[in-house]
């Protein structure tokens, strides 16, 4: 294998490698809102009476003194999306071990 040949693979390699970390940022930021999106929704799910989906106030009678306060109980059934958080979590994973892969490459190319 020639020079140039080695060098193109070399920074093939360092290219997915790059596109990989910043993929996995990407990943791994919007997995972060959903894990801040059901830990808030764990928490409430102790207050069933009061959360409210899609801008429906809930079906319990609230009395007033409670002091609901329509932002904290309220979620978006768009946003509360398993297969979402699932094709994320695959995503993240496949890419992990993709990114190891890669960096074996790198380091057995003296990298």
């Amino acid at each position: 294998m020639s020079q140039t040949e080695e060098d193109a693979i070399v920074g093939r390699v360092a290219r997915e490698y790059a596109e990989g970390v910043k993929r996995l940022a990407i990943l791994q930021a919007e997995l972060a809102k959903h894990q801040e999106l059901y830990a808030r929704l764990a928490e409430k799910l102790g207050e069933l009476d009061y959360i409210a989906f899609d801008g429906e106030r809930p079906a319990t009678p609230i009395p007033d003194a409670v002091g609901w306060r329509a932002a904290e109980y309220a979620f978006s059934s768009d946003t509360i999306d398993g297969h979402r958080l699932k094709a994320l979590c695959n995503e993240a994973q496949e890419l992990r071990v993709k990114q190891n892969r890669l960096a074996e490459q790198l380091k057995n190319m003296g990298l």
